[in-house]
């Protein structure tokens, strides 16, 4: 989600959301591939290396920086 507001250019939106995403992290800062909706406890696979990947892909897009694809693109 935070990659389409990325590109939409809603970057306070993106803050929100990158913002909630840290407040979701674990103790050993892992992100879940869901939480529990009253407690905020990780219910689903543990930790989701993509998604961490997919969070500094939007922190470098934040930042104005060329990211280089890895595989071409379809």
């Amino acid at each position: 989600m935070a990659c389409w507001e990325e590109a939409r250019g809603r970057r306070d939106h993106v803050a929100d959301l990158l913002r909630w995403a840290e407040d979701y992290t674990t103790f050993n800062d892992f992100l879940s591939e869901q939480v529990h909706a009253a407690t905020g406890a990780p219910v689903a696979a543990l930790p989701m290396p993509w998604a961490h990947g997919m969070v500094l892909l939007v922190e470098a897009a934040l930042a104005g920086r060329q990211v280089r694809r890895l595989a071409p693109a379809p």
